[in-house]
């Protein structure tokens, strides 16, 4: 936990130059990764109410990172889309969380390295798995608690 909250801790040094909190520039990468969203999509996907999309959505594309307009395949929809500008400013944070972690790992060696690396796509690979229903969840919690 010490290391996520000192990375999450330098990383927000970044998030502050670029006036953005953390949950906008989640739904910023979001839209990088997989282009134009529907905003139900973006709700569901992101695990946020449909108020928190809407008002984050906002002050992204106040800055001119992103735009919002109607769908036009469905038309009672709202599409979020990744302007240039915003595709720039993602470049230009993953850049600094790049600088920032060469930074830490600088006098590692190569094995190192590619342990970690291993370990880490590992993790990543087991966070980003497929995700529990609700019913799956308790089930595991209830099953958890009375062991």
């Amino acid at each position: 936990m010490r290391v996520v909250h000192l990375l999450g801790r330098n990383q927000g040094r970044g998030l502050r130059e670029m006036k953005l909190d953390p949950t906008a520039i989640r739904i910023l990468e979001f839209l990088a990764t997989n282009g134009p969203t529907q905003l139900k999509t973006l709700t569901q996907e992101m695990s946020l109410l449909p108020s928190s999309i809407t008002r984050h959505l906002q002050g992204l594309e106040s800055a001119g990172y992103a735009t919002v307009i109607n769908d036009p395949v469905d038309r009672r929809a709202r599409l979020a889309s990744i302007t240039e500008r915003g595709q720039e400013e993602c470049q230009r944070l993953n850049q600094i969380g790049i600088t920032m972690f060469s930074a830490v790992i600088a006098d590692w060696n190569p094995e190192e390295v590619q342990v970690f690396t291993t370990l880490l796509k590992r993790l990543a690979d087991h966070i980003s798995g497929p995700r529990l229903s609700q019913q799956e969840l308790h089930a595991y919690l209830d099953h958890t608690q009375e062991s």
